[in-house]
């Protein structure tokens, strides 16, 4: 009198075990956040327009977005910069949000910390502070300075902490 019912898994017992499902939740997961991530950069992209933050011209537009956005995040540290050039930092960060850990609790194991995302995060922050400087943007730029085009800047895990911060300095300088 007992039903017995596949496992519901493919290649169960083998190391490609996965459910049959999983590539389909896998696909929904990332249109979901790419709707998302292009909805909020309408919105802000309207809220700027509507302030006047950034340029609604073609031609202006594409000069806009040729603005070299770590030299302004470096400079609207210690120099007043215009509204359009805040507009572009603003834009700038929302594009790179960085990471948010959803975790509840900090786990005890310092394993898990030095490995993977949360490990290149805590490098980097490591990076900032022993080059002094004020912010993610403010060492960004000086890579950029120092070494050019020959390292990538954009290729680093970030915490979403760091651009806060970033943001909250630079509208307190502005």
């Amino acid at each position: 009198g007992v039903r017995i019912f596949p496992a519901g898994l493919d290649n169960f017992n083998s190391p490609k075990e996965k459910h049959p499902n999983q590539d389909r939740r896998l696909a929904r997961g990332m249109r979901r956040r790419i709707r998302r991530k292009s909805e909020r950069k309408k919105i802000i992209t309207s809220i700027l327009q509507e302030l006047q933050w950034m340029p609604t011209d073609r031609d202006q537009l594409h000069d806009w977005y040729q603005l070299d956005v770590y030299e302004l995040r470096h400079r609207a540290l210690s120099k007043k910069i215009t509204l359009p050039e805040l507009g572009r930092i603003i834009l700038h960060l929302n594009q790179r949000r960085g990471f948010l850990s959803l975790r509840k609790t900090e786990e005890v194991d310092g394993d898990k910390e030095t490995q993977g995302m949360l490990g290149e995060i805590s490098e980097l922050q490591k990076q900032i502070e022993k080059t002094k400087s004020q912010t993610l943007g403010n060492y960004l730029y000086k890579i950029y300075q120092k070494k050019g085009l020959s390292e990538p800047i954009r290729k680093r895990h970030t915490n979403r902490q760091m651009l806060h911060d970033e943001f909250s300095l630079i509208w307190e300088k502005q």
